[in-house]
């Protein structure tokens, strides 16, 4: 103990004779201990905007029903509203197909939202990379079948509840502005809560023989047809796949054999 002490106080005495080399010693390790710091709050920041903007690129290929007008992005991310549809089930040999990654499925359909006509874009939540990636404000825990998302252009908050064809639905949250005027324009909810959507409908009476919501005119919607809500719309339908490829130049070798669809590419898809 007597020796602990004594060496303690050999170095206060020593520090004391030597107080300005002890000063710039301290501030040396002051300035070293902060640009590590910075450091790594710079590249964790880096890597997390980085990992941001790859989740938000979207897919490189989307397989449509022959015929249906796709809007050519960098970030593919939903296709234009059509009537035609695709059975649910292609997702299985498309997926199989040498070079692609990953198979998300859409289904659009045009329904009312508080009396107004507007598109929902239904979405595989397990499945999808383009829809909630770039959701910036929601709820906590997953989307469920009474939920309903916004596109970046769409007014309403966290809280408020929206009339889909009758039926009330929460909004659980809001997505980013893309520039992509379908995908900021449309409502979303999962597969499970079109269904319930239907089945209200069929039970409610409303009638079918809805056309999808175009952009144009005023408010960015123009209908064309009676605008109401969908009680027969066949369940295992799709209006598109959205695909991600590890293996672009072997995939577009097969893209022109897909079964019974045509596959549009992004412009990054295209680039590379």
């Amino acid at each position: 103990m007597t020796r602990d002490w004594l060496l303690l106080r050999l170095a206060a005495q020593n520090v004391g004779r030597r107080r300005l080399r002890a000063v710039l010693l301290a501030l040396a390790v002051m300035v070293g201990v902060g640009i590590g710091f910075a450091s790594f709050v710079a590249g964790w920041a880096l890597s997390a905007g980085m990992t941001t903007a790859f989740s938000r690129m979207g897919a490189d290929f989307v397989a449509v029903p022959r015929g249906t007008l796709v809007n050519i992005t960098s970030s593919l991310l939903t296709v234009q509203p059509t009537d035609e549809t695709l059975a649910a089930g292609l997702a299985v040999p498309i997926g199989i197909i040498a070079g692609v990654a990953r198979v998300a499925p859409q289904r659009i359909v045009p329904i009312l939202v508080d009396g107004q006509p507007a598109n929902v874009v239904a979405f595989d939540p397990v499945r999808d990379f383009t829809v909630r990636s770039w959701l910036e404000d929601h709820r906590r825990g997953a989307v469920g079948t009474s939920d309903v998302i916004l596109g970046g252009r769409l007014a309403g908050g966290l809280g408020q509840t929206l009339s889909l064809c009758g039926k009330p639905l929460g909004i659980y949250g809001r997505l980013g502005k893309t520039g992509v005027g379908p995908f900021d324009e449309s409502y979303f909810l999962t597969f499970d809560a079109l269904a319930e959507l239907v089945a209200f409908c069929r039970v409610s009476g409303a009638k079918a023989g809805a056309r999808p919501a175009r952009p144009g005119g005023a408010d960015g919607l123009e209908h064309t047809g009676a605008n109401v809500c969908p009680p027969d719309l066949e369940p295992d339908q799709v209006s598109a796949f959205c695909c991600s490829s590890r293996q672009t130049p072997r995939l577009r070798k097969s893209s022109s054999h897909w079964p019974g669809c045509q596959v549009s590419r992004s412009s990054k898809a295209t680039m590379s």
